[in-house]
C-alpha cells in the first residue's frame, strides 16, 4: 500500500473508484461480505504531513483532508454496495504517530464513518 498510494493520495476521483470497484470485485468473486481496512491519512493531502501524498507542484498542500476521504469513501461504497448487491463495512487506522493522528482526528474521522454506517460496530 505505501509503494503505490502515492499515486491516488488527495485524489478524491480515484479513491471513489477504488472503493466503488471493490463492491464490483466482490460481486464478481461472489463475495457478499467484506471488511476493508484503510488509513484516512494517507489518502489525504490536506491537513496531515503525508510523504506519500501527490500535490500539485505549484503547492504545498492539497485540499482532500482525512475527513473528506471518510466521506468520498462512503459515498462511494454506498453505491458500490447498492449496485451490486454486497456488504461493506470499514476498519479505520489513524497513524497516531504522525502529525494529525491524535485521538481527536480519529473521534472525528469515527463520527463521520458511523453516521455512513459503515464502520464495523
Amino acid at each position: 500500500m505505501y509503494y503505490i498510494n502515492f499515486l491516488y493520495s488527495g485524489d478524491k476521483d480515484a479513491v471513489s473508484r477504488i472503493a466503488y470497484e471493490l463492491c464490483e470485485d466482490c460481486a464478481k468473486h461472489r463475495i457478499r461480505y467484506m471488511e476493508v481496512r484503510y488509513c484516512p491519512q494517507l489518502f489525504a493531502n490536506a491537513g496531515v504531513k503525508n510523504e506519500y501524498a501527490h500535490t500539485n507542484a505549484s503547492c504545498d498542500e492539497g485540499t482532500f483532508k482525512p475527513r473528506d476521504v471518510v466521506v468520498a469513501v462512503n459515498e462511494a461504497l454506498e453505491r458500490g454496495m447498492k449496485e451490486f448487491n454486497v456488504i461493506v463495512k470499514t476498519i479505520l487506522c489513524c497513524m497516531t504517530h504522525k502529525p494529525g493522528g491524535s485521538a481527536l482526528c480519529f473521534a472525528s474521522l469515527f463520527s463521520v464513518a458511523y453516521l455512513g454506517n459503515h464502520l464495523i460496530k
